[in-house]
Formats: structure tokens, sequence, C-alpha cells
């Protein structure tokens, strides 16, 4: 029974079997009345009309009635069969109520073979017909056996809902800081409701329209509010814009029901008319965004993303199904309502594997924490008593006193020392000084000089040329073995000499180490813009012929950076590197095979002046490499005490700069230095 006819004229004689059809519109009165006039009438009677052939029997018939939207009076064949007033209304309005779903028994009498006629007079609330589906006319027994099914199915469904509601609302109690639980059990309590009411099931303990409207279109936003929020709140990803416009949407959905309904003695007329289907078409963009967050959140390897994705996927399915039956385009009943039934269910599941993984969790930790507390037992059993223990403790808390105390003295002692050394180094390096100016004035210090003994050697021969006319050949004889042994005296004293020379150039360098190590305590960053380009290039100038004659190969990428302190500063950094790297590569205890090379690379490098000096050397041991930082700690103690590198790192960090080291025995070593460029 779907093809009807609609009169909107309110005359008592449209009951009758036989009247004048030709003035009547053929109506669906399932669906959305196409005519706008129908407005003017809002709240008056309407008539539909339909003929049904019985060429059977016509015992034990019945009909099945969709809830319905507005009072009803139902005739057959001109007779009142059924009327949903608790009053006939008669010639009055038909009452702003609803109706609910029911099977009706026909008896006989309402009935004949042939043609009869199906009278209802209606009012408009919503502009529909005023049903939830179709009419069904047919044999009592399928009726009743489809209307029970329908029933128990229903009921079932509204079950799970709100079984799933209260055991989470428990669980909840219990794992408080777990919002998505909260969220979980919430919307369930408002599906539950949504499903049980929109049924029209509610109408079997009360006719009220408020509880229709509400428990139907005013809770139907907080369901998707509170699934948007479960999802979020378990995947535990921050709410964006988008779904926070859902959300807000949703809730100004409900707050003009609830405006409406307070306006409307509970009726939702413009809300049905306006944003009922509004509403709707926005659940495809939700549905389809929820999608589109659930795969992210499986990209991003959220656990349990993959269950919730398919949580999703049924809504979504279920939901465009329902989509296909209201256009017609599929001949079924719509499955939006076991679409979130299965959604949910899919969720529990997630739940409980999150439940049981945490259990399994906090078993292990109780194992854990088991075998600590017998392990502990044995522990006390051992100690016998409590005192022994808190002895213990008191021992543990001395032992660390006193190690605080050593390092205090530690620290005391090292300063004094950097004092000390200080001042001996100052001393030590004056009295250097002094030796080595003397020194210089009886050798070489330069490759074309000529020492003081060489000249007394020449000076010796030119007297040895004049005086030899002069002198017979034997005292000639004399004079000449005389020379030879002062020539061999002068050779072993430079000889001496440039020993002493090279001692007293070391112990210069070794002072100079030491001073500058007790000095950086004290000093301070410069504020000067220095071109590190200049500095480096005139480090290698300077070096240059001295590393030439060690055989030494100088490699460079320098490019113009300018950074901020003093030049003296980034001179001792870049210099003592370049020694270090010497040092490598001239040991005498070491057999080289390769090239010996000092690369030196000088860039920009974000915000930093990167500077790198690599060798070619035997490369650092393992276990040197924490060390080499150290004071007076050196892996060549030949040609100096291990300051060096000790005072550029504090130099270096003076500056908020960094040094590392990378090497590998027999390949090499590389300093890498960054200084921030301001």
């Amino acid at each position: 029974m779907s093809n009807w006819l609609y009169s909107k004229n309110d005359d008592p004689s449209n009951k009758e079997a036989n009247i004048d059809e030709k003035s009547w519109v053929t109506q669906d009165i399932s669906n959305k009345f196409p005519m706008l006039e129908i407005d003017s009438y809002q709240g008056k009677a309407f008539w539909y009309r339909a003929h049904l052939q019985i060429e059977s029997e016509i015992e034990d018939k019945a009909i099945l009635l969709p809830i319905a939207f507005s009072g009803l009076q139902f005739y057959i064949n001109g007779n009142l069969f059924y009327d949903s007033s608790i009053v006939n209304f008669g010639e009055k309005k038909v009452p702003y109520q609803y109706d609910k779903p029911q099977l009706l028994r026909i008896t006989p009498n309402y009935l004949k073979r042939g043609d009869n006629v199906i009278a209802l007079r209606v009012s408009n609330i919503s502009l529909e017909g005023g049903f939830d589906g179709n009419l069904v006319f047919g044999n009592f027994n399928k009726l009743s056996y489809l209307w029970i099914t329908n029933l128990i199915w229903v009921f079932s469904l509204t079950f799970i809902s709100i079984y799933l509601f209260l055991y989470y609302l428990f669980y909840y109690s219990y794992r408080s800081k777990e919002r998505y639980i909260l969220y979980f059990s919430i919307m369930n309590f408002c599906m539950g409701i949504w499903l049980f009411t929109y049924k029209g099931f509610l109408f079997y303990f009360t006719l009220n329209s408020w509880g229709y409207s509400l428990f139907t279109f005013f809770i139907a936003p907080f369901v998707l509010v509170f699934l948007s929020n479960f999802i979020y709140s378990f995947l535990d990803t921050k709410q964006d814009k988008i779904i926070r416009g859902f959300n807000i949407l949703y809730l100004l959905i409900a707050l003009v029901v609830l405006i409406e309904c307070l306006v409307h003695n509970g009726l939702a007329f413009y809300y049905r008319k306006y944003l009922f289907e509004p509403f709707i078409q926005s659940l495809m963009l939700f549905l389809g965004y929820l999608l589109y967050i659930t795969i992210k959140a499986i990209r991003q390897k959220k656990p349990f993303a993959w269950r919730i994705l398919i949580g999703i996927a049924f809504l979504n399915i279920c939901f465009y199904y329902s989509v296909f039956v209201f256009l017609n385009i599929i001949k079924s009943d719509p499955i939006l309502n076991e679409g979130f039934i299965i959604m949910s269910l899919v969720f529990a599941t997630v739940l409980a594997k999150r439940f049981t993984t945490t259990f399994d969790q906090l078993e292990d930790l109780n194992l854990n924490l088991e075998q600590k507390v017998l392990d502990r037992t044995k522990q006390l059993v051992v100690a016998n008593d409590e005192l022994s223990v808190t002895n213990e403790h008191l021992n543990k808390t001395l032992s660390e006193l006193e190690i605080a105390q050593k390092k205090i003295i530690k620290m005391e002692k090292e300063t004094t020392e950097k004092q000390l050394a200080g001042g001996f180094a100052h001393e030590m390096r004056n009295a250097l000084a002094g030796a080595k100016l003397v020194i210089g004035k009886i050798i070489p210090q330069k490759e074309n000089e000529e020492s003081l003994c060489s000249k007394n050697s020449t000076m010796l021969k030119e007297i040895f040329l004049k005086i030899k006319p002069l002198v017979d050949p034997k005292t000639m004889q004399d004079i000449a073995f005389l020379m030879r042994d002062i020539n061999t005296n002068e050779e072993t004293i430079e000889r001496i000499l440039g020993i002493v020379s090279s001692s007293t150039n070391r112990g210069l360098r070794v002072t100079t180490e030491i001073l500058n190590y007790s000095e950086v305590g004290q000093v301070t960053k410069g504020e000067f813009i220095v071109n590190m380009e200049s500095v480096i290039q005139k480090i290698l100038n300077e070096s240059q012929e001295e590393f030439t004659g060690y055989g030494i190969t100088f490699q460079t990428d320098i490019e113009k950076v300018e950074i901020l302190g003093n030049d003296d500063h980034f001179d001792s950094i870049v210099k003592n590197l370049i020694l270090n790297s010497k040092d490598a590569l001239t040991d005498k205890y070491t057999q080289y095979t390769k090239e010996k090379l000092i690369k030196v690379v000088c860039k920009k490098e974000d915000n930093f002046c990167r500077i790198e000096v690599t060798d070619t050397g035997m490369g650092i041991k393992k276990e040197h490499l924490h060390r080499i930082f150290d004071p007076f700690f050196s892996t060549k103690p030949s040609t100096g005490i291990g300051l060096g590198l000790g005072y550029i790192s504090k130099l270096i960090s003076i500056y908020n700069g960094k040094i590392e080291v990378e090497s590998e025995p027999g390949e090499g070593t590389t300093f890498i230095v960054r200084l921030p460029l301001e």
C-alpha cells in the first residue's frame, strides 16, 4: 500500500467508499509532499485514500502501522476503524501528537471481497505524509511474525547500546583518566535512546511529543559529537579545526531543536522542514572525514588504528546503503541503526583488546613486583632486622658525603695547582726566554745565519793562511793539528748548544701551555668581528716552511666567515689543532707509509662557524677518545704534557661552542669545532 490519493479538503464525506476522486492527487504516503501550497494547511486535517482489492478470504487480516507523526483517524469502507485520540476529535483540528507503531487486527465486518476503500484523516506537522515507512496490509499471522521480529530486533539493538553504556560507565569509574571510555559510554547511551525512540516505541509509555522530539532529534547530534570525541581521544590526537567545526554545528542543531520544542510545545516542525536534510548531508562529510583521520592514524602507527578504521568503515557502508534505500535505488529497509551498532561492537572489541594488553602488562609488572618482593625479603632475612638496613643506608649516605667532600677537595686542589702552575710557568718562561736569547747569540736562528763557532773557525783559517809563509813546515804541521782539534771541539759545542736550544724551545712551549691553562678561567669572550679566513691563513703561512721540512702537505677548503670574538682566542684554537696534527704525523716511533696530509676546512653552517682539522696519522685508540680533553693526558708524551686540547676545549666552551673528535686507529683523526657566529 504505497500509492495513495491525497486531498487537502477536510470533508467528512471523504471517508465514504463511493465518492468522486477526480480532484484527488496521487501521493506516496511515506514521502514528502511536492506541493508548496500545503504550507497553508499546517495544523489542519487532510485526507488520504487507497483502494485495496481482496479476492480471497477476509478473515485473519491485519494492518501494520509504522510510527505516525500526527493524530490519526482510520476508516475502512466508510467505518471508523481506529482513532489515535483518546476522544474522537470529529470536526476539530487534528491534535499535535504522535502515534505509536502497532499491529491492528481487522475483523471481517470491516472488509468485503472485491474493492475496499481505506481512508485516513491526519494532520500535517512536518510536511510529510505522517508515517515513517509504508502501511502494510496482509495476513494476521504473517504480519504478527514480522511485527514481533522487528520488535525483538529493535529491543536487542537498544539493549546492546544500553548495556555498553552501563558497562563502560562502570569501567570508567575505575579508570577516570581515560576519557575515551566516558565518550564511548555516553555515545552508546545516546544511540540506544535514539534507536528506541526513533522507531516510536517510546509511545507505548507516553504519547508526549516532548519525549519524542528530545530523544530523537535533540539527542541524535550528540551521538556524532561523542563519536568524534571518542576517536580523537582514543587515538591520542588533538582535535583540528574541521572536527571542532562539525561538533559546533551539531551542538547548534541540538540547540535549535530544543528552542523549537519550547516554542511549539515539543514539536520540531521547522527542524524537520529545513535542517533535517542538511544534517543528513553533513553526515556524509563527517563520516568521510573520520575515515581520513583513522587512515592518517594508521600511517602514524597509532595503536589499534586499524580496528577503529574497520568500525568507521562499517558505519559508512551502512549509511550509504541506507541513503540508496531512501532514494529508492535499493528496495529494502535502511540499516543505519545496524551500522551504528556494528561500529560500537567493533569499538568494544578494540577497547577489550586494549584493556587485555594493559592487563597483561600489569600482570607482568605484578610478577616482577612479586619477584622484587621475594628478593627484598631475602635481603631483609640476610640483614636480619630493619636496623641493619637503616645502618646500610646511613653508611651509603656517609659514603656519598665522603665522595662529595673529596670532589670539593679535588676542586680546591685543582684551583691551587692552577695558581701555582701559573706562577711557576710565568717565572720559568721568563728564565727560559733569557736562555733562548743567549743561545740565539751563539747558534743561528735562521738558515742563512752563521753560528759563532763557525765564525771562529773562519777567523782561525784566515790567521793560519796569513802566518803560513812565515812559519817553518814542522811548526805549521803542529798548528794544523791544533786547529783540527779546535774545529772538532767547536762542532761538538755547536751540537750540544743545538740540543740545549731545542730543549729550551720545548720548555717554553710547555710553560706557555701551563700558563694558558691556568689563565683560561679568567678569559672572557671578545666582542670584535674576526675574519676566520684571515686567522687560519696566517697560521698556515707561518707554519708552511716548518711543516714542509717534515714532509707535511696542507690541503685547505676555507671560506670567509666572520665571527664575533677575539682573534687571539681563535688563533690559539686553530694553532693547537694544527700542531696536534703535526705531532701525530712526526712521531719518531711510527713508520708512515702514506702521504702526510693535514686538511683544514672552515665553512659557515647555519648560525655556526664549522672548523675541521684532519690528519692522516695513526689515529687515536678508542679507549683514549673520552680522555683526550682531560688536563695532563697525552697520547704522545714526548711532544707535550697534554694541556693543549684541554685548554682549547675550555676556550671553546667560553664561546658556547662545541668540539668533537672522530678517529679510527690507523686511518687518522678529525677534530670538528662549531663556534656560534654571535
